[in-house]
């Protein structure tokens, strides 16, 4: 038998009410991530931020007696000790060092001390996740020489002066002298007059025995006559070089000692008249070392005719027509 099948039409469902395709996708409704680090399922106590360092007691500089400084040769401390200063011992160990060596530990005998020597100290720490190593003290020891002994012989040199210059030096091993200027005046058709007395300058040396550093002791004696001269005849400059040997320490050395000299017209003033000699170097070219010290040779005047000549700092006054004596003073000074 042959069924005969008769197609029907398919009935499209009405779309869902409020359903706009154009509409944006609404966000997604799962829950926010959990932020809050106290939560369970968290690593060491306190969360999961950067764990704190713990402070570190830092150790206490070491003390070293005496301190130390620059000794009168007499007064340096024959030793040295050095204190924990409350480091305990079963958390630090004491170490020092001696002139920049190796650090050793220190035992608590005393270090015996020579000039110029320099001892380091620091407590290290034995237990470093509780304590730090602190800090280094230093100490040096500088010994000042017993003293200075010797003399030195002067002798003159090296003048400069005006286009008419005149010098006579005349170099021994007591005294030397040095004479300038022109005391002839021209009168004309061949006649002179002649004043009859240059400028003089006379150092004489001194001997000086055991003089302590630091200590003004007389150098020389210097003997300066005010004269009088002509035609820009007169010295501007000298050198007096000065050789000195010296029995203690045993050191032999040559000083230069640069004078200015200046000769003033003759007024009524009797201080503005004056001729000048000028220190130009108070502080000598001469350096000596000994024990780590360093000496170097410094001068000074003194009057010793208070009514011929005065002193002006660096600058010795002669009065006009007058010969004053003068001390040249020195002293080796320490740089420590």
């Amino acid at each position: 038998m042959i069924r005969v099948l008769y197609p029907q039409p398919v009935s499209t469902p009405t779309a869902a009410n409020g359903f706009n395709p154009s509409e944006t996708a609404p966000s997604s409704s799962d829950p926010p991530a959990d932020t809050d680090s106290g939560g369970g399922g968290g690593t060491g106590g306190g969360g999961g931020g950067t764990p704190t360092q713990p402070t570190l007691t830092l150790l206490p500089r070491p003390v070293i007696t005496p301190a130390g400084g620059t000794f009168a040769f007499a007064s340096f401390p024959t030793s040295a000790t050095i204190s924990r200063n409350g480091a305990l011992p079963d958390v630090s160990k004491l170490m020092y060092r001696i002139n920049s060596g190796a650090w050793i530990e220190y035992t608590g005998s005393s270090i015996m001390l020579t000039p110029a020597m320099n001892i380091q100290a620091r407590n290290e720490t034995t237990r470093p996740a509780e304590y730090a190593t602190g800090s280094t003290t230093s100490q040096t020891y500088y010994r000042l020489t017993t003293g200075f002994s010797g003399t030195g012989d002067g002798n003159w040199g090296n003048a400069i002066g005006g286009t008419n210059l005149v010098t006579n030096i005349q170099n021994g091993t007591e005294t030397s002298t040095f004479k300038h200027g022109n005391t002839k005046l021209d009168l004309g058709n061949g006649e002179y007059l002649d004043a009859g007395v240059e400028n003089v300058l006379s150092f004489t040396r001194a001997s000086f025995d055991t003089v302590t550093p630091n200590t003004w002791f007389k150098f020389g004696e210097v003997q300066m006559l005010n004269g009088t001269t002509f035609y820009n005849s007169e010295a501007t400059g000298v050198t007096l070089s000065v050789n000195l040997s010296l029995s203690q320490p045993a050191l032999n050395f040559t000083t230069h000692i640069d004078l200015g000299l200046t000769s003033t017209e003759n007024t009524s003033d009797r201080l503005a008249s004056a001729d000048i000699v000028q220190l130009n170097n108070p502080t000598t070219d001469v350096r000596v070392t000994i024990d780590g010290v360093e000496y170097r040779l410094e001068l000074s005047w003194a009057t010793l005719d208070p009514g011929a000549g005065v002193v002006q700092g660096n600058k010795f006054l002669i009065f006009e027509g007058a010969t004053a004596k003068a001390e040249l003073r020195a002293r080796f000074t320490s740089n420590r």
